[in-house]
């Protein structure tokens, strides 16, 4: 498995960064990949000591975060993953505004848009490996 953009570093420091005060949520597709990670990362959370608070199960379309958003407000979700999302797609879906209300790390297999300016907290590889399989490694290494 290639990294293209992030590390095991990175997400390993991210989730180092949760303390007991925050809540976490999970967003991914409703795909078998995506349920599959969202699985996963959960189980990834909890050998860490970490709750996931909210898991989410969304379909691309555009604006696809805005009731999210809320939703997740609601519950007062501090740290934020996002899997199988092909969430910086030019932006279209709001990933940028979703960054902003939250701490985001997204572990995604799609390319990577070329506008994408903010890079931080986001790992891709390559679209040939899932990213299932990017978490089932990352468990590994937990």
């Amino acid at each position: 498995m290639k990294f293209i953009l992030g590390s095991e570093k990175d997400f390993s420091d991210f989730v180092d960064l949760i303390n007991k005060e925050d809540r976490v949520g999970i967003i991914t597709h409703t795909d078998l990949d995506g349920v599959a990670s969202a699985i996963f990362l959960e189980k990834i959370l909890e050998s860490k000591g970490i709750k996931v608070s909210k898991i989410l199960f969304l379909k691309y379309e555009l604006g696809m975060f805005d009731n999210p958003i809320l939703l997740l407000k609601q519950n007062k979700i501090s740290k934020l993953f996002l899997t199988d999302m092909n969430a910086d797609e030019a932006d279209l879906l709001g990933f940028e505004k979703l960054r902003k209300t939250f701490d985001c790390f997204l572990i995604d297999h799609h390319p990577i848009n070329d506008n994408l300016i903010n890079r931080k907290n986001i790992i891709k590889n390559e679209t040939n490996d899932c990213s299932a399989f990017v978490l089932y490694n990352l468990a590994k290494l937990c």
